[in-house]
């Protein structure tokens, strides 16, 4: 298995590969509510989540440790029609939802936007200057 590859292979690495095991259990168990798009531009990525019908006061986006990307809504903003009203049928997804992203070291969050029923999360990779590559002087 590719991650006995990496234990073998790698030093401090382990955190990483538990993380990426607990994700993949995660998509297994279907939590995949609500549905998501990555998408890539230069160093720009874009997170966009449908959350129709959620208001913006209860969707909760957090950066957990600089390193997971958390965001859940316990569904109670959801709109219902009315206590009296008979329900003929329901295909709408009314419920609570928490989806952890881990994000790479360098990786800034610089928006979060809500509109038209999209959450949209803007990051960016930003290597600091003291963590590119230099030219080395040989004595």
């Amino acid at each position: 298995m590719f991650t006995d590859f990496i234990f073998n292979h790698s030093i401090g690495l382990n955190k990483l590969m538990e993380d990426l095991e607990a994700m993949n259990y995660g998509a297994r168990k279907g939590q995949t509510f609500p549905p998501h798009r990555i998408t890539k531009e230069g160093n720009k990525y874009y997170l966009q989540m449908t959350v129709a019908g959620y208001e913006k006061k209860d969707i909760k986006v957090e950066l957990k440790d600089s390193e997971t990307l958390s965001i859940s809504s316990d569904g109670s903003s959801f709109k219902n029609i009315g206590d009296n009203a008979e329900e003929l049928y329901d295909g709408i997804a009314a419920r609570g939802f928490s989806k952890d992203f881990k994000l790479s070291p360098y990786m800034e969050v610089t928006n979060v936007t809500l509109e038209n029923g999209i959450l949209e999360v803007q990051l960016a990779y930003e290597l600091p200057e003291e963590k590119k590559s230099k030219l080395l002087t040989i004595n």
